[in-house]
């Protein structure tokens, strides 16, 4: 049976806790395991320096920096997009744009800008509306249909 945490009952984390998780999941010598496991507990931690720990992760690494995983990153941005914090929509952007990330990492943060979107204010969801709507004719199918279909979303 699972156990259901309410969010009011969360602790906090230190933030020497939150900087190993980062140091671990910045660590390209640890396992795929242990490297998963640091960004989930950032996913987790309510703390905005785990949102901004997450969003470094994935707009300082990018290939061929042995750091960037397209697993992980992918993650990354969908747990961004799970957060809902609007501190990360300048990150997502700039995976967004990126072209040295693979379609799927730029593919899944356009998806966690839409998320974001439904918690922004008007001026915020115009720009990422405005984002998305520049890559309606990407040459990478990926990201011109994911944020093609998330550009709907976003206008809902």
């Amino acid at each position: 049976m699972a156990v259901v945490v309410h969010a009011s009952e969360i602790q906090p984390v230190s933030e020497h806790e939150l900087r190993e998780w980062s140091s671990r999941l910045c660590n390209p010598k640890s396992s795929l395991v242990e490297r998963s496991r640091a960004l989930w507990g950032l996913r987790h931690a309510k703390e905005l320096l785990a949102c901004q720990l997450i969003g470094q992760f994935i707009c300082r690494h990018v290939p061929p920096d042995p750091v960037a995983n397209d697993l992980l990153q992918h993650e990354a941005a969908y747990c961004l997009g799970q957060r809902g914090n609007l501190a990360a929509i300048d990150d997502l952007m700039t995976v967004v744009r990126e072209v040295r990330h693979s379609p799927i990492v730029r593919h899944e943060a356009g998806e966690a800008l839409a998320a974001i979107a439904g918690c922004a204010s008007p001026a915020e969801r115009a720009r990422i509306r405005e984002l998305l709507e520049t890559y309606k004719s990407c040459d990478v199918v990926e990201v011109r249909d994911a944020n093609a279909m998330c550009q709907a979303w976003v206008c809902l």
